[in-house]
């Protein structure tokens, strides 16, 4: 009985050796790529590169070469710096404009949400605002902020100006 046992194990070893090595080289290992979010710029990227804008079409802000100055933006060496000056004053002109209280008074409660694409055109000027929030009268309110921002050196793409759009999320928290 014990003679029985040892050849079991002696035949079931191997095959258990055999099988596990089979197993681990037929297995795809994974190895470390490079970031998957980086790759997804990078593709994003390649895309809006490759993209032929028709004219008259603005274009995103993402995909511009040379970015619309804000006023004070102006000293700002690269395009990223622009770029991020620009978001930043649009940013600090809309926090201290745009009126808050429209949430309460139109019994908004929690996070106000407003979304604006609009367009900087070719002169500088700002157009074709479009708003979308939770209330009409927040939207109104959104249109008539974005409406009265001040004038900017117009942006360029290959050489000649050019209308952009840009969009802009509006939150703030109403209790």
């Amino acid at each position: 009985m014990l003679q029985k046992f040892k050849f079991k194990c002696s035949l079931i070893f191997p095959v258990v050796l055999i099988s596990l090595i089979s197993i681990s080289c037929g297995v795809n290992t994974t190895t470390k790529t490079s970031n998957p979010v980086l790759n997804v710029q990078k593709e994003k990227a390649a895309i809006v590169e490759s993209k032929t804008f028709q004219e008259g079409e603005p274009i995103p802000f993402g995909a511009i070469e040379k970015v619309p100055i804000y006023p004070g933006c102006e000293s700002k060496k690269t395009t990223l710096k622009q770029k991020n000056c620009l978001a930043e004053k649009v940013q600090i002109y809309v926090n201290r404009n745009f009126n808050t209280s429209l949430g309460k008074k139109y019994e908004i409660k929690g996070i106000v949400k407003v979304f604006v694409s609009f367009e900087i055109n070719k002169e500088g000027d700002v157009t074709n605002i479009i708003a979308e929030g939770p209330h009409p009268k927040i939207e109104e309110e959104a249109v008539r902020v974005i409406s009265s921002l001040p004038h900017m050196i117009p942006g360029e793409y290959e050489g000649e100006k050019v209308s952009v759009s840009y969009t802009l999320p509006i939150m703030f928290w109403e209790g």
